[in-house]
């Protein structure tokens, strides 16, 4: 019996030594291959391992001589090595969605083109259009148009096509009943809800066929020597869809970033959706020159938006990140919500955009949808697109903090696994690699200064509505200079607050009078605090030491 044990016990501590041995040198290899880690990290973190393994593998082969010791060891050394095996998942799936989302940009973009009718129509499908009257654009988005008609040609179906010169004269026919069916590019679907009268549009119709192509986006980008020692500036932009980042969309969100990692300054400088401003692109399709809103460039493809950005407001953008409705859900999920703060007047009771509960004054916790439903809102401000703009980089601030705090790694898996399909850049994975580096390295103390650019609504007419009057916002071209001097600025090595807005419009909704951390909230959370509680804690009304509990007596003085 002794005999058996003693190779039963044999054959267990051949197997983890093998079994640690391997995961060692995967894991080493991972690190390496990986290079997130400065170089005066990389070297001691892969030769403690190392000596760390060599140690625990001593003791288990030679120094343990009793019974209980040999146990004890084995338990220590399956221990490290199920936990080696968890790090070599982690680094292997932080390899693949960097793989995935650097330099992805460019590339193939779908445009969707869709056959619709009424919702209460007979029709279900493209047969049965047969013979029937179908509407589609004269100008606008002629690649689509024609490819539809090769399509709906390729099914045998015949149908009368009548032309028309702007989108909302064509829908307004298939309300009428003027036509059985339209041709539609689905990019233009949200603009169409924002028209008076066709806020219905999406459950007033129903697809009945679609077609799909894809288009060439080059987005190159105007790459920076070194990321670490010199500013950039990056356009985030959101598309205003759901599904695939890759879908031909509005951008929704256009939010400029410049980065100067010497002075560890990120300026944030956002641009109102429908800012009014001249296209500027390349393709053919686009009409370049033409007026219309900064939302309907991503309607072109990316580079139309950059191209429009760098000419109007005088900079170069090097960068560029997208993201879509969808990701930007699942993100914010995968990090259990994020925690925003809203002052007095800036409360909402519903949001309009998605009829969802809104948000009070003081501190308030947004899942995704919600956090989306705030970025998004702008019925429910006097300043409606400003104040967007300054929610979104209220958003982004508290994703960011959220993302880095130790919180976030208990969803890491889940998180990497979303980020691979949420966002595209074509910044490559050298760069990105680069700047963690430099993070771990130095650990800059990151200063975050924020403008929005400001203008006046009216009602003017969009190129890529057929020259139709919609709300947009006509810049101010004060505004235009400030907002180039302040990215200037920061490139330059200073402070964007050095150049002074003298319009007096003063920038409402954010909370200059303290800072929150984020990891502090999550800790206050679940001892069981109240968000009304933790306001109190961040006003200082609350006197308690760092990292002491909040204690009712705390509460009741």
């Amino acid at each position: 019996m002794r005999n058996k044990e003693g190779l039963a016990m044999k054959l267990l501590k051949l197997v983890l030594t093998l079994a640690l041995t391997a995961l060692t040198g995967i894991l080493v290899y991972q690190i390496y291959h990986l290079d997130i880690l400065p170089t005066n990290l990389l070297i001691p973190i892969m030769m403690l391992i190392i000596l760390f393994v060599v140690v625990l593998l001593y003791i288990l082969l030679l120094s343990a001589k009793r019974t209980f010791s040999k146990i004890v060891s084995m338990i220590i050394v399956a221990v490290v090595t199920i936990t080696f095996g968890v790090g070599n998942l982690y680094l292997m799936y932080t390899y693949q969605t960097l793989t995935n989302v650097s330099g992805q940009t460019g590339g193939n973009v779908r445009n969707t083109i869709a056959v619709m009718t009424l919702a209460g129509a007979s029709y279900n499908e493209l047969s049965d259009l047969e013979g029937k009257t179908v509407g589609n654009l004269h100008i606008l988005d002629e690649k689509g148009t024609k490819g539809m008609k090769k399509d709906i040609s390729r099914n045998k179906v015949n149908v009368e096509y009548v032309t028309f010169d702007s989108v909302q004269a064509e829908v307004e026919a298939l309300y009428k009943g003027e036509v059985e069916a339209i041709i539609l590019n689905k990019v233009y679907i949200n603009s169409i809800t924002e028209i008076e009268g066709y806020e219905d549009f999406n459950t007033a119709t129903k697809q009945v066929h679609t077609y799909s192509y894809y288009s060439k986006e080059a987005n190159e980008p105007l790459v920076v020597s070194d990321v670490t020692t010199n500013p950039f500036t990056i356009l985030i932009s959101g598309h205003d869809s759901y599904g695939k980042i890759t879908d031909m969309s509005r951008s929704d969100v256009n939010l400029l970033v410049t980065i100067n990692p010497v002075t560890s300054t990120v300026l944030m400088t956002s641009i109102p959706r429908d800012y009014y401003v001249p296209m500027v692109c390349s393709d053919m399709a686009c009409p370049a020159g033409a007026y219309d809103k900064l939302t309907h460039t991503g309607m072109y493809g990316m580079d139309t938006t950059i191209e429009t950005i760098e000419s109007f407001l005088g900079i170069e953008i090097n960068y560029t990140f997208s993201v879509n409705f969808t990701s930007a859900i699942d993100v914010v999920d995968a990090l259990g919500g994020i925690d925003v703060y809203i002052e007095e007047g800036f409360e909402v009771e519903r949001f309009f955009t998605d009829g969802s509960d809104g948000v009070k004054a003081g501190w308030n916790h947004l899942d995704g949808k919600r956090a989306l439903a705030f970025c998004r809102e702008r019925k429910s401000y006097l300043d409606g697109d400003f104040q967007r703009a300054r929610n979104q980089q209220q958003a982004l601030t508290a994703i960011i903090k959220k993302a880095i705090s130790t919180n976030a790694l208990v969803n890491y898996p889940e998180l990497l696994e979303i980020m691979k399909g949420a966002f595209s850049t074509n910044m490559s994975m050298e760069e990105i690699t680069s700047l963690l580096k430099f993070e771990l390295q130095n650990l800059p103390e990151w200063k975050f200064e924020t403008y929005v650019l400001m203008g006046e609504p009216d009602i003017r007419a969009c190129a890529s509505m057929g020259d139709l009057g919609a709300s947009v916002i006509v810049p101010d071209e004060y505004s235009i200079g400030i907002g180039h001097d302040k990215i200037q600025a920061v490139i330059d090595g200073f402070s964007s607050e050095t150049v002074v807005d003298e319009s007096g419009v003063e920038p409402a909704g954010s909370n200059p009078d303290y800072d929150y951390d984020a990891a502090v909230i999550e800790e206050l959370l679940a001892q069981g605090y109240s968000y009304e509680e933790i306001e109190l804690y961040f006003q200082g009304l609350l006197e308690t030491g760092s990292g002491e509990e909040i204690t009712e007596e705390d509460i009741q003085d």
